[in-house]
Parts: structure tokens; C-alpha cells; sequence
């Protein structure tokens, strides 16, 4: 017999914001479980948590399902003596070598004939730890996402003028694109470049030469007009002067590029100047040293992984010089054009790991080693020839689509090996006398689209859809054994665990919640039961609800106005329950169930708004952390009176999490410096980002025994030791970052080990097994009034005796609110 503590903890998702992102409260009383450890099938006892222990002295035959189409034999010699025999079925038709190490012993060493470079974790539920790796990318250079050797044509966009010269994602999704070009500003599109809408207001009539994200904490954009850049901080929509006279050329620059790693750092170029700004476009200086005066720059990359390190390729008239390099952020530049001397380079891509492609218009070059040496790939293309522009994507490992001068697409999906032709030349209406095109691609679920720009047509759009490969390796085990391991406690069935109270594989949808106004920002349940749960948000005060939040009525007499309420807690349950709302610059409590509140205590921080978010702490509700900025302050009497608990950070908090079982223990995620601890309840605070240095974390659980899950944009993090380490968990999520950041987590007293995880397109995943493997539980809204919201929500989950609730608050406008009951 096993005896496990799990934390019972009232209103458990910890989310929050700056800038409009709010948090919520918990509390939290300790409860035994006790489980016994399943007997094996076969008589023999198993006591592994991740391994087999056997002790038997039979051959076991374990069956794995992998989604790989081949199968492949372990052999394991266990510790007992005997000989297991795997047989794992992959669906597919190269060769993964697995090497499963039991801890009863067995070596597992099982050849599949499957060589793909796909990446799934094929975990047996008898705990042989197969590392099955399968990737999304064949070695043998086909694309998952397309059907080989079918050819596309483009589509003219027609709501898009002539003269496309650049396309630009939002960092925030591809969905988001921007275009711009000569003498029509810039245009913005929704949906993937379906359609298009001007978004220029305050650029002048001029041509826009580049277009970059500029800074991606804030989502700026910096645009290059005429001799001027402008910048936009409000997605595209207005843009305002950021410097003028940059260069010495009326015309401005050539074009712009900001780094991958460092947004703020952009070069731009124009004729053979190059300059540097490493504020987001406000002051520049030469970065031209050592680089010839008598070429022209034609293209400049950034490194993927290194903001100093750029190339350039050059080219005037009927010669150039091939590619320069920077490894100082252009202080010095060298030549890098061993086998290009007299090339004129009329394209650039930093692929990463110091992959860098370079077309010199009739040929295509490859180097491994950062621009040391190259190697002519040219024969690799069908038709051979060059290109005239390159496109890659995060998500799209080891895909490059290189753009032929004829508005043909090759694809290479093995880093440039092999290429075959993706999209056919484009039929007569499309002009192609195009210079420098625009040349992009988006991934959406289910579809690659890629845009190109001409001179005389405005842009064009090819789709490709496909069946996303989320993966579907269950690591099916026959074994007759019961074995206990850590994703697995139940009788050895074959798949991780399912959630009780789910029919599992059934995706539910959201539904609006009419009663509720916009933009709520918080759900609390009462401590006694989940029955009553209390809603806040912007101007609206407090709603409250009795039946599980299907209705609500307002609950906030003696609360300010029109203001808005950024927080609601629980702040006291020992001699009658209590409950602060953070209101403006003011915290008010109520001791009649939310019905009526008075003021407690106010001129609480520097700014009017007052703080952006509070928690309090699960084991002490008396104890309460707000937060504002970068400034973070504690109640230790319910809201009463606060002291600075802000010591040693410097970065904006996003969110805040207080350790369960420990007041003293907190955690905030931050703006771009990842998850700070405190251990002395504020008294001072040390970055606990390692594996995180940059990241924005917008979501934190904190939970018994050091387990922490952190929301940094599209990754997902996990820390088993209280966030001295982390590790990137992004991979379990189905679809990967195709769903949008993760903006929230939220757990309940009675659903042990459950982790619920919400992203920012509303699709929520959820994990039976403590984050081991998570399903999809919630799909995406799909029809009004539900629409995707801007800032962050509120998740709660509510459980009666049959059934469980999920609340998510809106942060769009005229939505409120939306509810889903899972079957």
C-alpha cells in the first residue's frame, strides 16, 4: 500500500496579466490518498515507477502502436532472466532504431525499419521506455504536408494593389500579415492573406521599402519610408515618425531586417551602406566597415540564433563580389565567398546552425559552416538555375522554398538535399518582371500557404491543406503485467490513463454565456461549494452565479462604479469566508458572499490603475501578493495593509503564482526574463529561468512538491524541483504551437494529477497523468458570438457530483464569457 499528499485547492488556475491580463486566487486544505499497486496478470508483482522491476520468470510479449507503419522486435533481457519480445507497429516506411533501458535491467535494443527523423516519445505503459524517434520530416525529402509531385498554381489576391515588396507575420500569429510596397502603404490581412485591408494611417503616400517586427515584447512594427522610419505599436493599425534622415540617400533604405533573437536590433541597407539601430528603429549608426564601397548590398540576413552575426550579398552591374560576413553586428565585415568571387548574390537565408543558403541567380550555394566554404547545389533544382528569393518557417524543420524568377516554387524538405517543383509558373494574367520580390510562407493547422508579390498585380496565394500529424503513438503494450509507473497507475490497458470523467477522444465546444458582460477577467468559486462562483472583469463590477455558472446576476453593491475589477480572491476562511476584489487603486472586501463590499484599503501602488493582478495564498488566504509593473507588494492581515515585496526584480510581471503548501514561495512569470522566485515571501527575488533566459511568461502553476508548468507564447514549460531547471514540454501538446500561446492552466482539488491548458485560440488540452501526455479536450470556437480574444482570460474548472464545468473569460469585446460542459 502507497499513501500520496494531494493538495485540495479551491480555485486553482493561476492566471494573470499586464497590461489588461488579470489573476485569480486560490485556497487549499491537504488530503491522503492511498492506492495499491496493481497485481500482474501473470502472478508476478511489478514495483517500477518508470521501468520494468519484473521478478517474474516468464516471456513477456509487449505490442506497441506506433503511428509509423513498420515493425521492429526488442529483445529484452530482463534482470529475471527472461526474454521480452516488443513488437511495435509504426506507419511508417523508414527505419527508427529505439533503445529501450528497463529498470529491471532489460536492454532493450529493437531496430525498427523506419529511418524517419520524426520525434514521438513511444512510452509503453509497462514503463519500457522506448524513445521511439519519429519526426514530421522524412529523410527521403517528402512533406507531410503535401501530396509529392501534385503542382499548384497560384491565385491573384485581388484586393491587394500592385508593387508587393514585402510581407511580414505577426509574431502573434500567422494569421496576421502585413504588406507593404511602392506607393501603397501598408495592408493587413486577418485570415492568412485571404483578404486585405489598408492599415497605413499617419505613413506618407511613399513607398515602403521594409516592413519588420521591431520589437516582439511590445508587437511593434518598423517601417522604412522614403529617408524615414515609422513605427507602429498598435499592430499596424497607426504608425508615427521614429527617426528621420537615416540615410544619406533620399530614397532611404534598400530594405530593412531585424533579428530573429533580438528584435530590437535592425539593419537596414541601401546602395553599399549599411546601418544598425539597437533600439527598435529610433538610432542608427554605420555598420559598413571593411565592406566594399564600390558593390551594392542586394540582400542582408541575420542569423537565426546570434543578432551580430549577418551576411550580405552583393552585386552591381554585371558582377559582385558573393557573400560578407559579420560576426561583430557589422563593426567588421570579412569576405565569405569561397567559390562565388565574382557573383553577384541577389538572395540570402540564414537557415540556422550555420546553414546558409545564397542564389546567385543562375546558381544555388549551400554552406554548412557559417559562410566558410560553399558548395554548389544548383543540379539539386529541377531545370537547374538559381533563385530570386528563399522562405522558410519555425515549424516547417529543414523546409526551404526557394522562389525561380518565373514565379516557380521548389521545396526541399531534407536542408536542401533534394528539391522538387511545389508551385507551377503562373498563368499569363500574372506579370513577372517583377525586381526583389515579396516571398513568404504561413503555417495555419492544416494548411501552408505561401504569398508572393508582383510589379504589375499586387500579390498572389497558393494553399496546401493536409492532415496535421499530431501524434498518435499511444505506445500500445499488450503485457499482461499491472505495473506502476509514473504515466501510468492503472492495470497495464495499453495508453496512458483516461481522464474518469470524460469520454475520452469526444472534443466538446464552447458556448457564450449571455447573461455575463464583456471582457471578464476573472472566476472564483466559493471554498464550500463549486455550485457558487463569482465573475469580474472591465467596468463590470462582480457577477455571481448558483448553478455552476449557467446564470448569473450582479453581485457588487459598494463597489466603485465603472471601474474595473482586476482580481478576485479568497482572503479569509478561518471565522467566516471573506473575499477582496482589487478595484483601481483600492482593494474591497466582502463578508456576506460577495453581496455587498466595503472599502479596505486604497492609494495602494504608484499607479491610478492599481494593481494588474493579486493571489492569495493557497495555504494562508490571509496572505495576499499584488502586483503592478514591476512591483510587487504583500498584504499579511486580508487585504488590510501592504508592504513592498518587490526586491530584486527589474522586469515587468506578467503573472504570479504562490506555492501551495508554503505562503513564503512565490513565483512570477515576467515580461522577457522567464519565471523569478522569492522563498522569504518578497523579501528578495532570483531568476529561476534557466533553459528560459527570454521568455514571456503568461501562465504559472505551481503545485505540491516543486511541480511547476510555465506559459512562455507558443512553448510549454515544466520544472520538477521547484524551478531550479525547466524543460521544454511542447512537443506532448497536440498540434504543437499551431493553437496559439499558452495563456493559462488551471487544476481542482478532486481531479488529481489533471492539468488543464488553455491556449489563446481557445483550444483547451488537457493531461490525466501530471503533463505526461495531453488530448485535446475543447475544441476552438467556431461561429459568433465567440471570437478569439486580445488579451488574456480567466480558466476555471468547476466539478459537481456528475459532471464537470469549464468557465473561460473573454477579453474580446461584446463576448463576456463562455461555458463547456464535457461529456
Amino acid at each position: 500500500m502507497s499513501r500520496i499528499n494531494i493538495r485540495r485547492m479551491h480555485c486553482w488556475a493561476v492566471i494573470s496579466v499586464v497590461l489588461g491580463f488579470h489573476v485569480v486566487g486560490c485556497t487549499g486544505v491537504m488530503d491522503d490518498i492511498e492506492f495499491s499497486d496493481g497485481g500482474a496478470g501473470d502472478g508476478d508483482t511489478d514495483t517500477d515507477t518508470d521501468a520494468d522491476m519484473d521478478t517474474d520468470t516468464d516471456s513477456d510479449s509487449d505490442t506497441d502502436a506506433d503511428a509509423d507503419g513498420d515493425t521492429d522486435s526488442d529483445s529484452d533481457a530482463d534482470s529475471d532472466g527472461d526474454t521480452d519480445t516488443d513488437t511495435d507497429t509504426d506507419t511508417d516506411s523508414d527505419s527508427d532504431a529505439d533503445s529501450d533501458t528497463d529498470s529491471d535491467g532489460d536492454a532493450d535494443s529493437d531496430t525498427d525499419a523506419d529511418m524517419d527523423s520524426d520525434s514521438d516519445s513511444d512510452t509503453d505503459s509497462d514503463t519500457d521506455a522506448d524513445s521511439d524517434t519519429d519526426s514530421d520530416t522524412d529523410s527521403d525529402g517528402d512533406c507531410p504536408w503535401w501530396v509529392n509531385g501534385s503542382v499548384a498554381s497560384w491565385s491573384l489576391i485581388a484586393d491587394l494593389p500592385s508593387n508587393i515588396r514585402v510581407f511580414l507575420a505577426s509574431p502573434q500569429s500567422d494569421a496576421i500579415v502585413y504588406a507593404a510596397g511602392s506607393g501603397a502603404g501598408v495592408f493587413k490581412s486577418t485570415d492568412y492573406g485571404a483578404s486585405w485591408q489598408p492599415s497605413g494611417t499617419g505613413l506618407p503616400g511613399e513607398v515602403v521599402d521594409g516592413l519588420v517586427v521591431c520589437n516582439t515584447d511590445k508587437s511593434e512594427l518598423c517601417a522604412s519610408v522614403g529617408n524615414s522610419v515609422y513605427a507602429s505599436t498598435d499592430d499596424g493599425e497607426s504608425w508615427t515618425l521614429r527617426a528621420d534622415s537615416v540615410t544619406n540617400s533620399s530614397g532611404g533604405f534598400d530594405g530593412l531586417v531585424s533579428a530573429p533573437t533580438d528584435r530590437q536590433t535592425v539593419y537596414g541597407f541601401a546602395g553599399d551602406t549599411v546601418k544598425r539601430s539597437d533600439n527598435a528603429g529610433i538610432g542608427w549608426v554605420l555598420a559598413q566597415d571593411d565592406l566594399p564601397t564600390d558593390d551594392y548590398i542586394r540582400a542582408l540576413a541575420v542569423a537565426r540564433d546570434d543578432a551580430d552575426v549577418v551576411y550580405a550579398g552583393t552585386g552591381l552591374g554585371f558582377s559582385g563580389r558573393g557573400v560578407f560576413k559579420t560576426v561583430d553586428r557589422g563593426k567588421s565585415w570579412q569576405a565569405a565567398n569561397q567559390g562565388m568571387l565574382d557573383d553577384i548574390v541577389e538572395a540570402v537565408y540564414a537557415a540556422g546552425a550555420g546553414v546558409v543558403y545564397a542564389s546567385t541567380g543562375d546558381r544555388l550555394l549551400r554552406s554548412g559552416d557559417g559562410a566558410a566554404s560553399w558548395v554548389d547545389v544548383t543540379d539539386h533544382l529541377p531545370g537547374g538555375g538559381g533563385g530570386v528569393g528563399f522562405a522558410g518557417h519555425d515549424e516547417l524543420l529543414d523546409t526551404l522554398f526557394v522562389l525561380r524568377s518565373m514565379f516557380q516554387v521548389e521545396v526541399s524538405c531534407d536542408g536542401g538535399d533534394s528539391f522538387d517543383t511545389l508551385v507551377a509558373q503562373p498563368t499569363p494574367s500574372i506579370s513577372t518582371s517583377f525586381n526583389a520580390p515579396a516571398f513568404t510562407v504561413l503555417h495555419a493547422l492544416g494548411e501552408v500557404i505561401l504569398l508572393g508579390g508582383t510589379d504589375d498585380d499586387g500579390g498572389v496565394r497558393v494553399v496546401f491543406e493536409y492532415e496535421p500529424d499530431i501524434d498518435t503513438d499511444t505506445g500500445e503494450d499488450t503485457d499482461s503485467d499491472s505495473e506502476t509507473d509514473q504515466q501510468d497507475t492503472d492495470t497495464d490497458t495499453g495508453e496512458p490513463p483516461y481522464c474518469s470523467w470524460w469520454e475520452s477522444g469526444k472534443v466538446t465546444s464552447w458556448n457564450g454565456i449571455d447573461d455575463l458582460p464583456s471582457h471578464i477577467y476573472t472566476h472564483l468559486a466559493a471554498p464550500t461549494s463549486d455550485a457558487t462562483v463569482y465573475a469580474s472583469g472591465t467596468g463590470s463590477g462582480v457577477y455571481r452565479s448558483i448553478d455552476y455558472g449557467a446564470h448569473w446576476d450582479a453581485s457588487g453593491t459598494g463597489l466603485p462604479g465603472g471601474e474595473t475589477v482586476d482580481a478576485l480572491v479568497i482572503c479569509q476562511e478561518t471565522g467566516g469566508i471573506e473575499y477582496c476584489a482589487a478595484a483601481g487603486d483600492a482593494v474591497y472586501a466582502s463578508t456576506d458572499d460577495g453581496l455587498n463590499w466595503v472599502l479596505r484599503a486604497d492609494n495602494l501602488t504608484s499607479s491610478t490603475g492599481g494593481f494588474t493582478g493579486m493571489v492569495s495564498a493557497p495555504s494562508d488566504p490571509k496572505t495576499l501578493y499584488g502586483f503592478e509593473g514591476d512591483e510587487v507588494f504583500r498584504s499579511d492581515n486580508s487585504g488590510t495593509g501592504w508592504v513592498d515585496a518587490s526586491n530584486g526584480l527589474s522586469n515587468s510581471v506578467i503573472v504570479l503564482a504562490v506555492a501551495p503548501d508554503d505562503p513564503d514561495v512565490v513565483y512570477t512569470g515576467t515580461w522577457n526574463q522567464g519565471v523569478f522566485k522569492t522563498v522569504n515571501r518578497g523579501g528578495n527575488w532570483n531568476a529561476a529561468n534557466q533553459q528560459m533566459l527570454e521568455a514571456e511568461v503568461k501562465a504559472l502553476s505551481a503545485d505540491v512538491g516543486g511541480l511547476i508548468y510555465a506559459g512562455a507564447g507558443v512553448q510549454l514549460f515544466e520544472s520538477r524541483n521547484g524551478a531550479s531547471s525547466w524543460t521544454d514540454i511542447s512537443d506532448r501538446l497536440p498540434g504543437a504551437g499551431y493553437y496559439g500561446d499558452v495563456v493559462g492552466f488551471a487544476r481542482h482539488e478532486e481531479l488529481s494529477d489533471t492539468l488543464f491548458v488553455l491556449r489563446k485560440s481557445f483550444q483547451l488540452e488537457v493531461s490525466c497523468d501530471d503533463g505526461a501526455t495531453f488530448r485535446t479536450l475543447v475544441a476552438e470556437p467556431t461561429v459568433p458570438p465567440i471570437q478569439v480574444f486580445s488579451s488574456l482570460p480567466t480558466l476555471r474548472v468547476l466539478k459537481d457530483a456528475d459532471k464537470i464545468v469549464l468557465l473561460a473569460g473573454n477579453g474580446g469585446d461584446g463576448d463576456g464569457a463562455v461555458r463547456a460542459v464535457p461529456q
